[in-house]
This record gives C-alpha cells, structure tokens and sequence, in this order.
C-alpha cells in the first residue's frame, strides 16, 4: 500500500519560497514609494506647489511675448484713437454724441483721455509745421537784393518807415517758408527803399517806355518788369513799377 511521506525542507503548496518573498517585499516597497509620490513626480506638495508656480511664471512670460504690440499694432492704435477724436469733436461741435462715443467715453477714464488728446495734439501741431527757408534760400534772396548788407540796410530802414501794418504783412509772408513769395517781398521792399534812399548811377533816357497800364496781372510780368535794366538804375522806372504793383492783385 502507498504510503505519504512528509519532507519538512519543502514548502507547503501555495506558500512562497525565500528567493519569491524577497522579489514580492521589493515589489511592495517599491509600489508604496511610487504611492507616495505626488501626482507620481512630487515628494511632498510643497514641491508640488513650487513646480506649479514656475509653469506659471512661464506661461505668463509666453504670453506676454506673444501679446507685445507690433509697430503695425501700434501704427493702428494712433489712427483709431485720431478717427475716435476726430468723430468726438465733430459731434461735439454739433451737440450731438451717438450712443457708441458715449459707451466709449464711459469705458475710458480721464488719464486715458487726456493721453490721447496729448497724443493727438502732437501730430496734427507736426502735420501743421510751417517750413523754413533754407539757408541757401536766405543767401540767394539776400544776393537778389544787393548782398547780405544791403538786406540788413533795408530791414533797418523798414523799421522806421514802414507802418505797423505793412511790417506785418511782410513778416507773415517770410515765414511761410515759401521761397518764392519770400523773394518777390524782398523785392517789393527792395522797391521801396530804393526810391527813398536812392541808388548809385546814371539814370537812362531814350529807351522804350515803361508799360504803364493798370496792374501786373501775373508774378511773370512783375519778373519781366524787375528783369528791365531801367529797375536798377532808374529810380523813376522803378517808381511806376511799384505804383502798378501796389495796383495789382498778385498771390504770392
């Protein structure tokens, strides 16, 4: 008859051997540290919260850089802001605010208006400059008249001669920063003073007359009446050429 016999080196059917409880309490351990890991990568949630404010401050600094204004961007604000106060004092002046300019003015506080008008204020006093003469300009208007000298002479003379009015209307007419209006003044004051001081040489007899009519009806027979010989040396010639000139309806 079969009999069973007991080996007590051997291990109990179901239970583990030495080597496999090793590999299952390492296993274990293993699983335990990886449970206590914060969201698998974090000891503790004050790591947790450090690495969480550093992919902020990341993301923020990304999307700051994305949102910097072009110079397209900002050439596009300008004009929005001039069109939205050129539209205000348009309405303005008529009394008369849309419901739109209203809701934007109530979305806008004073420092932010009073920016824009600045802003706006800047462009159009640049639009608006008046231009200057140029140096060469200056010299060549000063050579038509005798010389940087005899300009000086006729400004000193000017300022006792000349009434209030007339001076003024000389000086809007240089600053225009037009050379052409500028030399055609300088000439006219030219006229002036030459009659009243005089010039140096011998008055002419025997050439064609002067062309007396009524007025200069253009800038070119002014130019052809002052290109005459008669006008430098001839102080009568001149006179009737500043008579018909102060008859004469010339824009300069």
């Amino acid at each position: 008859m079969t009999t069973l016999t007991y080996d007590g080196d051997e291990s109990a059917s179901g239970e583990l051997s030495a080597e496999e409880q090793d590999s299952l309490q390492v296993g274990e351990q293993m699983m335990a540290e990886q449970e206590s890991l914060l969201a698998g990568k974090f000891q503790n949630p004050e790591a947790l919260e450090q690495a969480y404010l550093e992919l902020q401050s990341k993301l923020g600094s990304a999307a700051n850089d994305s949102e910097e204004p072009t110079a397209d961007d900002q050439d596009e604000s300008i004009e929005s802001d001039t069109e939205f106060l050129d539209s205000l004092w348009e309405q303005a002046s008529s009394d008369s605010f849309t419901d739109e300019t209203l809701e934007t003015l109530s979305e806008m506080n004073s420092t932010d208006l009073a920016n824009m008008y600045l802003e706006y204020r800047n462009n159009v006093e640049q639009q608006s400059a008046t231009p200057e003469l140029s140096d060469e300009a200056i010299s060549s208007i000063h050579e038509s008249v005798g010389g940087s000298n005899e300009y000086a002479a006729m400004m000193n003379w000017a300022k006792d001669n000349l009434s209030e009015q007339q001076i003024e209307m000389y000086d809007s007419v240089m600053d225009r920063g037009d050379t052409a209006s500028a030399f055609f003044a300088a000439q006219a004051l030219r006229f002036m003073f030459n009659e009243t001081e005089g010039t140096d040489g011998q008055m002419l007899t025997g050439n064609a007359s002067f062309d007396n009519s009524e007025s200069f009806r253009s800038q070119a027979e002014l130019v052809n009446a002052m290109s005459d010989p008669r006008y430098d040396n001839d102080p009568a010639y001149r006179n009737d050429v500043l008579k018909k000139l102060d008859r004469s309806d010339i824009n300069f």
